[in-house]
C-alpha cells in the first residue's frame, strides 16, 4: 500500500514515549503532535544483492562486505495506514485466501475494519470455522527448514519464520491452493513481554536499512540480470527469476513499545494445484496404463503385472528427485535422471513438471534422454533465491504426504514437526498473554470472528485496559471510522468486557457518539444507502440537508419529521459539521405544541410575553441552547407574526437569511419596483394570509431590504407591530373614523358595517328619490305592503327618506373629506335609535322667501346653522357640476338675508333652547338631478345661482327638538345592536320603492335579499303508529323569514356550530295531546348571514339582566349545508343520528347534574355519604353507645365507588357522544361563508363599550373600528376565545362565498376643499 493511501487523520496522532508501561488504558488522544518511534538500524549480510550495490556477475562467489551502524529512523505513527496486534495479523494470514480466491485485496495491507464484516461471512459460510491454517514445518534435514535468526548488532535481532497456508480439511490431495507465508522481525528481545500495537506501513514508507533487511529486493535483482551476455547465463537469470517468490500480500509493521518491524509476506504455492492432479488415483492409473500397454507392444510373450503405486508413493518420488540438487549440493557434476532406464519414474510422475516448474533440463547421452537438475552453484550470490524454491517446494511435498501417511512426524527417513499452533512465532514475539494466543489460537470461531473483534483487533481474552486502548489507538488514527471502533468497542463490553470495559462503552455513548450501524442507519433515513465509512464521507453536508428537506416535504406526520431531524443532527454530531449544526439549530421546530411547552407556555399568550418567555429561558441557559430560539421561530413562523419576526430579526443573528438583493427581494414579495409602499404591505398581507406554504421569513426580511431602501417608515412600522399605522398612511388610503357624539359607539359600529357593504352603500349614495302625499297615494303598493310584517305610514316613509339622506350625507363625507374621521349628526343617531313608528314633523320653506329667521314663524325650530342637501343638476349655461352628482355643504351668515342656510353643529340652542335641526330631503326637479352639498364660506355664497336657490326653497327641515334627542340617546342605550339594526334596515326599505310585494304584501327588495333569509319548521307525529293512523295527515311546516340567527350562549356550546345545532335542534312537543318532533330548517339563505349572540340572561337571584362572557369559539369559515332543507337521504339519516343521540346526550346531562348537585349545605350526593360514614365513625358514636354494623360501612363505600364508576362511564358517553355529533356533518362544505364583521361588546349588561372588526378581503388583514380611530390588529386579537377576555362577540356576519366582492371597508375619494364633520 501506497502512502498516499493513508487516512485524512494520519497527522492527528499524539507524540509518545518510546516505552510504554503494558496494556495501557490511557487514550492516544486525535491531538496536533505526531507520534514517534525511534528505531536502530543496521547493515547485515544479505542473502539478496543490496538495491546500491555494484552488481555481481552470476557465479561470483565473493562474500559481503562488513555492514557499519546506521542512525535511527523516526517512523510518524501519525502516518501509519492502520494498527493491528500481533493475534490479528497471524489470523490475517491464515484467511487472506477468503479473499484472495475471490480476486479481492490481500488483507495483510487493509485496515481491518475494512474486511470485518465480509470476514464474518466467510466464517458463516464454511461452517463456523477457518477454511484455512497456518503450519510450520521443521524437518530433521536441513535444507527443509527456513526459519532462521541473525544477530544485527545493537542487540536487535532479524528472525524469519517460513510456513504453509494450508487447507483445514483436506484429506488428500488439496483441491484449493496453499500458500506460502515469511514473517520477519527484527528488533530487540521483548524481555518486558510487552503486547505490541503494531502499525502499519506502506513499503516507501520503511526505513532505507529497514526496507534493506526485511524485501528482497526483486527490482535490483532484475536490473543485474539483464546484464546476462551468454545462454547459459540467460538460462540461469530466467530461473532465479521464476525462483522469487510470487507474493499476493504483504504489509510492514512497526511496533512502538518494543522498537519491532515485522514483514509478513504471502506467496502462491511453488506447485500449483493442477500440477498436483497428478498425484491423484486416476492419474497415476492412467499413467500406469500407459506404460504398461508401451512393455505389452514391446514383449507381448511376458506376462507381466505391476501393483498400482499409491499417491504417496508418487510424492515419495517427487521428494527424493527434489531433495537430489540439495545432496549433491557439493558434487562437480550432476547427477540425471535416466527415465527410460527407470520406469517408476514414469508412472509415478508427469515428468513434464520437472521441466515445467523446476527448471530440469534434458540432455542426450547414447541415444537416450535424460533430466538434468539444476546446480544450485551455477547461481553464484543468488543461489539462496533458488535454494528457499527448491525448499518451499519440498516443504509442500512434505505436508501432502503427511496426510497421506500413518505417522505424520515421521516421513522419508527423517523427522518431520509440523505445528499448527505456530508456538515458535507467538514465542518470538514474547508477549505477555503468550498462553493465551496458544490456547486461543485453534479454537477460534464464528464468535471470535465477529467483526467487533475483528475491526478493533481484538480477542475475547484480551483485559479491559487493553480494548480501550487499541480502541483510543484506532481512534486517534483515524477519527473518520469512530463510528466503527465504538460499535467494535459496545460489541466487545457487551459480550465478554468487564465493568471498567462496559462503563468506558457507555460514557461514550452518553457523551453523545454514535456507532457506524446507528449512523448508516441515519443516513438511510435520509434516503442515501452507504456501505462503508469512506462512502459516507463522500455524501456532502448540503446534500444531507437538501435530502432532509424533501424529506420533511413528504413526511406524514411530526413523528416522522422529528426522526429526520434527529438523523440529520446524529451525523452532524458525528462529522462536527458546522454548517449541519448552524442549519439545525435555526430550524424552527416542527411540532408547535412542543414550541409552546418548551417556552412554558401556551398558545393563549400575546407576542410580547412569548418574548418575555424567551428571554427568560435564554438567559437561564446563558444564551447556548438553540431549543429557545428554533421554538420561538417556529411560533413566529406559524403566527406569522410580525412583532416576533423582528424581535428575531433583532436578537437572533444566526437566523439570518443573509443578504438579499433589492430586485430578488422584490420578486419574492411578488411586486415590482413601481409598488407603493401601500401596495407592496398589501401584497405581503394577501400573500401570507392566501399562500399556506410562503416561506413567511423570506416574504419578511424581503419587505425588509425594500423598506430600508425606500427609507420606509410604513414597512418599518408594520414589520415591527404587524399593524399597518394608518397616521402614516395617505387619508385616501385609510377608512375613515366615526366621531362618538355621546353613547353611540355601538350606532358607529353599525355606520361602519353598512358602509363596508357595497351595495347598501351604493344604494345610498344614489338615493335622490322625493315623497309627497300625492305620490304616495298615487301608487296602490304604498297602502299596502308590508315591511317586517307591518304596513307602513306615509309619516313612517317619509321619515325613512329623510334618514336616507342623512346617511347619504355621512357616507359621501366619509368617502370625499379630507380627515381621518367625520361626525355624524344628532339627527341622523336620533332616527337610527328612535322606533321606526315615531312621527317625525318636517317644514319645508317657502318657495318664495329666503330663509330669514326674523320673519319665519318657525325660526325657532331652525337654527342659523342649518344643514340642507339640495338637488344639484346642470347650471343655467349646461355646465355640470362637481362631474354631474355632488354634495355640496352651503354655509352662510344667518343674520343675512341671502338664500343660503349656515351649518351648526348640531348642539347649539336657540332662543327656546332646542338644539338646531337639519333639512334632510330635496325635491327633484327631472330625473336628471342628483344630489349635492355645497361647501365654502361667505365668499362661497355669491356663486350660489337663481336655480339653486329655487331648490333650497322647497327642502324640509326635521322638527327635532333637544329633548327629543336627548330622549332618543337615552333609548339607545337601553337598546342592543340587533334592536338598532332592524330599524335602520326598516327605515332603508320603506325608502325603496314597494316595486314586489310577496303572497302576504311584504315588500320584496334588495335588503331581503342581502340580509333576510327563510327558515321552515315541521312538526309530525313522533309515534310511528299514529303516523301510520293518518296516512292523509301530512307534515305541518311553516315558512318564516330571519334577519339573524339567534344563539343562546346559556347552552353552553362548545364552538359556533354547537350552538347552531341547537338553534336547529330536533324536539319533542306536545301539541294538542300529541307528541310531535318538530325540526327546523332553512329554504333560503342571504347573502349575508347574520349570527346574534345572546349574552344577557335574567339573573332570578338577583333580579336584574347579567351578561355571560364565555367564549363561543368560531373560525373564519362557516358552512351550512346541514341546515338546509333537503330530500338528501344520507343528510336526513345523518341529523335522525344526530337526533337521538342528543336525546341520549340530554339524559345523560340530566343524571349527571342529579349525581353532582349540591344540597344546601354544599354537599354532593357522594359527599353525604362520605360525611355519613365518618360520622359513624367519630367518636360522638362510640360515645353514644350506638353500634355500626360493618356492613352498613361497606355499602355506604359501596355507593361512594358506584357514584364515582356511574359518573366516569357517563363523562366517557358524553364525550364520544359530542365526538360524533361534531363529526358528523364535518366532510359538508358546499354552502360556504367567510366572516367579515363582528360586533364586540366589554362591559356589562347595562353598560359597556361597541366596537366592530372588519375585514379587508383585499388583503386579509382585520381592522378595529373603534369611533374615531380605525386600526389594523393581529388575527390573534380577532379570535381571542380565552375566558380572560372581557371582549365578548356579540353579532356575528359572514359573506357567502361568491360574494366577497360585496365587501369593501376603504372608499376614499379625497376633495380637498370639503368640510371633515357635519356638528
Amino acid at each position: 500500500m501506497s502512502s498516499d493511501q493513508s487516512p485524512n487523520t494520519q497527522n492527528n496522532a499524539k507524540s509518545a514515549e518510546l516505552e510504554e508501561s503494558p496494556n495501557s488504558s490511557s487514550a492516544v488522544e486525535s491531538n496536533t503532535q505526531s507520534e514517534d518511534i525511534a528505531m536502530s538500524t543496521s547493515d547485515v549480510d544479505e542473502e539478496a544483492v543490496d538495491e546500491n550495490s555494484d552488481g555481481k556477475k552470476i557465479g561470483d562467489n565473493s562474500t559481503q562486505k562488513a555492514t557499519k551502524m546506521e542512525p535511527k529512523h523516526q517512523y510518524i505513527l501519525g502516518q501509519a495506514l492502520f494498527l493491528k496486534t500481533s493475534d490479528r495479523i497471524f489470523d490475517d494470514i491464515r484467511v487472506d485466501p477468503y479473499f484472495l480466491l475471490d480476486k479481492l485485496s490481500g488483507l495483510l495491507s487493509s485496515p481491518s475494519m475494512d474486511y470485518a464484516g465480509k470476514l464474518t461471512d466467510y466464517i458463516q459460510a464454511s461452517l463456523c470455522r477457518p477454511k484455512y491454517r497456518l503450519v510450520s514445518l521443521k524437518s530433521s534435514v536441513d535444507y527443509v527448514n527456513l526459519d532462521s535468526s541473525r544477530e544485527l548488532g545493537d542487540g536487535y535481532k532479524l528472525k524469519v519464520f517460513e510456513g504453509l497456508v494450508v487447507p483445514s480439511l483436506s484429506s488428500g490431495i488439496p483441491k484449493d491452493p496453499m500458500f506460502h507465508f515469511i514473517i520477519k522481525i527484527k528488533g530487540p528481545e521483548n524481555e518486558r513481554h510487552l503486547k505490541h500495537m503494531f502499525y502499519g506501513f506502506s513499503d516507501e514508507q520503511l526505513a532505507p536499512q529497514d526496507r534493506k533487511d526485511l524485501i528482497l529486493n526483486k527490482s535490483a535483482i532484475k536490473e543485474q540480470l539483464n546484464n546476462c551476455e551468454n545462454e547459459n547465463d540467460k538460462r540461469l537469470a530466467d530461473i532465479i527469476l521464476k525462483s522469487l517468490p510470487k507474493i499476493v500480500d504483504s504489509a510492514n509493521f512497526v511496533s512502538l513499545r518494543t522498537k519491532t518491524v515485522m514483514r509478513v509476506e504471502i506467496s502462491e504455492p511453488v506447485i500449483p494445484p493442477k500440477e498436483l492432479e497428478a498425484f491423484e488415483n486416476d492419474e497415476i492409473e492412467s499413467r500406469l496404463t500407459l506404460y504398461m500397454s508401451t512393455v505389452t507392444n514391446r514383449h507381448p510373450d511376458k506376462n507381466m503385472r505391476v501393483k498400482v503405486p499409491t499417491t504417496l508413493e508418487c510424492l515419495k518420488t517427487l521428494y527424493r528427485i527434489l531433495s537430489g540438487p540439495f545432496d549433491n549440493i557439493d558434487s562437480t557434476y550432476s547427477k540425471t535422471l535416466k527415465t527410460e532406464r527407470s520406469p517408476i519414474l514414469r508412472f509415478h510422475l508427469d515428468l513434464e513438471i520437472l521441466l515445467r516448474i523446476f527448471f530440469f533440463k534434458k540432455t542426450n547421452d547414447d541415444s537416450q534422454v535424460e533430466l538434468e537438475p539444476p546446480r544450485f552453484h551455477d547461481f553464484g550470490d543468488f543461489e539462496p533465491v533458488v535454494t528457499q524454491y527448491f525448499s518451499r517446494a519440498l516443504q509442500e511435498v512434505l505436508y501432502i504426504m503427511s496426510v497421506f501417511s500413518i505417522n505424520s512426524s515421521s516421513i522419508y527417513n527423517q523427522q518431520l514437526d509440523i505445528d499448527p499452533n505456530l508456538t515458535n512465532l507467538f514465542g518470538a514475539l514474547g508477549e505477555n498473554d503468550l498462553q493465551n494466543q496458544l490456547k486461543g489460537w485453534a479454537n477460534w470461531g464464528l464468535y471470535q470472528y465477529n467483526k467487533g473483534f475483528t475491526a478493533l483487533s481484538a480477542n475475547n481474552y484480551y483485559p479491559d485496559d487493553l480494548v480501550i486502548e487499541l480502541y483510543n489507538r484506532m481512534v486517534a488514527l483515524d477519527t473518520l471510522a469512530t463510528p466503527i471502533y465504538l460499535d467494535a468497542l459496545t460489541f466487545c463490553a457487551t459480550s465478554c468486557g468487564g465493568q471498567k470495559l462496559q462503563i468506558y462503552a457507555s460514557t461514550l455513548q452518553s457523551q453523545g457518539m454514535f456507532g457506524f450501524n446507528e449512523l448508516r442507519t441515519c443516513f438511510i433515513k435520509l434516503g442515501f444507502e452507504p456501505n462503508t465509512i469512506k462512502s459516507l464521507a463522500d455524501i456532502t453536508d448540503d446534500q444531507l440537508i437538501s435530502s432532509y428537506k424533501d424529506h420533511l416535504i413528504l413526511s406524514k406526520s411530526l413523528i416522522e419529521s422529528s426522526s429526520y431531524r434527529d438523523a440529520l443532527e446524529k451525523i452532524g454530531a458525528y462529522r462536527d459539521s458546522s454548517v449541519i449544526k448552524i442549519y439545525l439549530d435555526t430550524e424552527p421546530m416542527h411540532d408547535l405544541n412542543e414550541a409552546y411547552s418548551t417556552l412554558e407556555t401556551s398558545p393563549s399568550v400575546d407576542d410580547d410575553v412569548l418574548i418575555t418567555a424567551y428571554q427568560l429561558k435564554a438567559e437561564e441557559s446563558n444564551y447556548y441552547d438553540a431549543r429557545y430560539s428554533r421554538a420561538l421561530m417556529a411560533i413566529a413562523i406559524h403566527r406569522r407574526s410580525m412583532m416576533l419576526m423582528s424581535y428575531i430579526d433583532t436578537n437572533m443573528p444566526n437566523f439570518s437569511l443573509g443578504n438579499i438583493s433589492f430586485e430578488d427581494a422584490l420578486n419574492n414579495i411578488g411586486a415590482d419596483k413601481y409598488a407603493s409602499d401601500s401596495s407592496l404591505i398589501r401584497i405581503f398581507q394577501e400573500r401570507i394570509n392566501m399562500e399556506t406554504k410562503l416561506d413567511f421569513q423570506r416574504a419578511w426580511t424581503s419587505l425588509k431590504v425594500v423598506g430600508k431602501a425606500r427609507n420606509s417608515k410604513l414597512i418599518e412600522n408594520y414589520l415591527a407591530t404587524g399593524i399597518i399605522n394608518l397616521a402614516l398612511l395617505p387619508i385616501d388610503k385609510i377608512p375613515t373614523g366615526l366621531n362618538n357624539i355621546g353613547n353611540t359607539c355601538y350606532l358607529n359600529s353599525l355606520l361602519q358595517y353598512y358602509f363596508a357593504i357595497k351595495p347598501i352603500r351604493d344604494l345610498t349614495l344614489d338615493f335622490d328619490k322625493i315623497l309627497t302625499p300625492e305620490l304616495f297615494g298615487k301608487d296602490p303598493n304604498y297602502k299596502i305592503r308590508r315591511i317586517g310584517g307591518r304596513v307602513v305610514r306615509y309619516k313612517e316613509t317619509e321619515r325613512s327618506y329623510q334618514f336616507m339622506y342623512q346617511l347619504k350625507n355621512l357616507y359621501y363625507t366619509m368617502i370625499h373629506a379630507n380627515s381621518r374621521c367625520v361626525t355624524p349628526t344628532r339627527e341622523l343617531a336620533y332616527l337610527a335609535f328612535s322606533p321606526i313608528e315615531s312621527e317625525v314633523e318636517f317644514n319645508y320653506p317657502s318657495p318664495d322667501n329666503s330663509r330669514d329667521h326674523n320673519d319665519d314663524e318657525n325660526a325657532d325650530q331652525i337654527s342659523d346653522a342649518d344643514v340642507v342637501l339640495s338637488e344639484l343638476d346642470h347650471d343655467e349655461t349646461g355646465s355640470e357640476v362637481s362631474d354631474g352628482k355632488s354634495l355640496e355643504k352651503i354655509v352662510t351668515d344667518g343674520n343675512s338675508n341671502e338664500d343660503n342656510v349656515k351649518m351648526d353643529n348640531g348642539n347649539t340652542e336657540n332662543q327656546d333652547g332646542n338644539a338646531a335641526s337639519q333639512n334632510l330631503s330635496s325635491e327633484k326637479d327631472n330625473a336628471n338631478e342628483s344630489d349635492s352639498m355645497v361647501t365654502g364660506n361667505d365668499s362661497d355664497n355669491e356663486s350660489c345661482t337663481a336655480s339653486n336657490r329655487e331648490v333650497l326653497r322647497s327642502l324640509a327641515v326635521a322638527q327635532i327638538g333637544y329633548d327629543q334627542i336627548e330622549n332618543a340617546f337615552e333609548l339607545g342605550r337601553q337598546q342592543d345592536v340587533t334592536e338598532c339594526i332592524s330599524n335602520v334596515l326598516s327605515q332603508i326599505e320603506c325608502a325603496l320603492n314597494p316595486d314586489e310585494l310577496d303572497e302576504s304584501n311584504e315588500q320584496l327588495d334588495s335588503v331581503k335579499k342581502l340580509f333576510y333569509g327563510k327558515t321552515k319548521q315541521t312538526l309530525v307525529p313522533y309515534d310511528v303508529q299514529a303516523r301510520k293512523a293518518k296516512p292523509d295527515n301530512k307534515p305541518r311546516t311553516k315558512i318564516e323569514r330571519f334577519l339573524n340567527l339567534i344563539v343562546n350562549i346559556g347552552d353552553h356550546p362548545k364552538d359556533i356550530y354547537d350552538a347552531l345545532d341547537t338553534y336547529f335542534t330536533e324536539d319533542l312537543l306536545k301539541l294538542e295531546e300529541e307528541e310531535v318532533k318538530r325540526s327546523l330548517t332553512i329554504t333560503e339563505l342571504p347573502s349575508i348571514l347574520q349570527i346574534q349572540i345572546q349574552r344577557v340572561q335574567f339573573d332570578r337571584v338577583r333580579l336584574m339582566p347579567v351578561k355571560s362572557t364565555e367564549p363561543i369559539p368560531f373560525g373564519e369559515k362557516l358552512y351550512m349545508d346541514r341546515y338546509m332543507d333537503t330530500d338528501d337521504k344520507n343528510i336526513i339519516d345523518k341529523r335522525e343520528k344526530v337526533f337521538h343521540w342528543r336525546r341520549e346526550l340530554e339524559c345523560l346531562k340530566k343524571r349527571k347534574v342529579i349525581l353532582t348537585k349540591v344540597d344546601e349545605r354544599g354537599l354532593s350526593p357522594k359527599d353525604a355519604l362520605q360525611s355519613t360514614k365518618q360520622f359513624l365513625q367519630s367518636s360522638i358514636i362510640n360515645q353514644v353507645g350506638v353500634l355500626v354494623d360493618e356492613n352498613t360501612l361497606e355499602i355506604l363505600d359501596h355507593e361512594q365507588e358506584k357514584i364515582d364508576k356511574e359518573l366516569t362511564e357517563i363523562n366517557s358517553k358524553i364525550d364520544a357522544l359530542e365526538s360524533l355529533i361534531s363529526k358528523q356533518f364535518a366532510e359538508l362544505k358546499s354552502i360556504g361563508y367567510s366572516i367579515f364583521a363582528i360586533f364586540i361588546h366589554r362591559g356589562e349588561a347595562s353598560y359597556g363599550h361597541y366596537w366592530i372588526y372588519i375585514k379587508d378581503s383585499e388583503t386579509g388583514m382585520f381592522r378595529k373600528y373603534n369611533d374615531e380611530i380605525v386600526s389594523e390588529v393581529p388575527m390573534e386579537e380577532v379570535f381571542d376565545f380565552s375566558t380572560s377576555n372581557r371582549a365578548t362577540p356579540y353579532y356575528l356576519a359572514f359573506i357567502k362565498d361568491g360574494f366577497k366582492d360585496e365587501i369593501e371597508p376603504v372608499k376614499r375619494e379625497i376633495i380637498e376643499n370639503l368640510v371633515d364633520s357635519l356638528d
